[in-house]
């Protein structure tokens, strides 16, 4: 997906809360919550301005996980995840076994008819979702921020 100018300027207004309802609107769309997807498993999340916001993805995320092997043993991804976040439908796809590890994760948003989609890189997808689900399961405090508050450097989780 490509950002111009314009549409990272719309997205600024939009995040500094001084855009107009229509800006609004087309944050809460399916274009807008995959652009904001994309940033969390991107690293965009790591601002605090939009903390709250992104473990709340987080925690929608980690209980699809956990749902998709409630058993409770299994670590694997599910090849396809369906997940309810924002009043969107959020399928994440996994490339096939047989095609190479390199090829992206298949994220598609959806509402009322209306779809988008993009990739995400395979290793993020698969790493991000893993330490969810492992701080699910275990009930231990979220990986992302270091225990003095501050926020976890980037090269350090990758």
């Amino acid at each position: 997906m490509n950002i111009t100018i314009d549409r990272a300027s719309t997205m600024a207004e939009r995040i500094s809360g001084i855009g107009t309802g229509l800006a609004r609107d087309e944050a809460a769309s399916p274009k807008g919550i995959l652009e904001y997807i994309l940033n969390f498993f991107s690293f965009g999340y790591l601002s605090k301005q939009r903390a709250e916001a992104y473990d709340a993805f987080a925690e929608a995320l980690a209980t699809a996980l956990h749902l998709a092997y409630p058993d409770g043993v299994s670590c694997g991804i599910p090849a396809r995840l369906v997940m309810d976040f924002a009043g969107c439908s959020l399928t994440f796809t996994l490339p096939e076994k047989h095609m190479l590890e390199e090829n992206p994760v298949i994220i598609e948003v959806s509402r009322k008819g209306e779809s988008v989609q993009a990739e995400v890189d395979r290793k993020m997808y698969i790493r991000t979702s893993t330490v969810l689900m492992i701080q699910r399961r275990a009930a231990v405090p979220p990986l992302i921020r270091h225990l003095d508050g501050q926020w976890a450097n980037e090269s350090a989780l990758r």
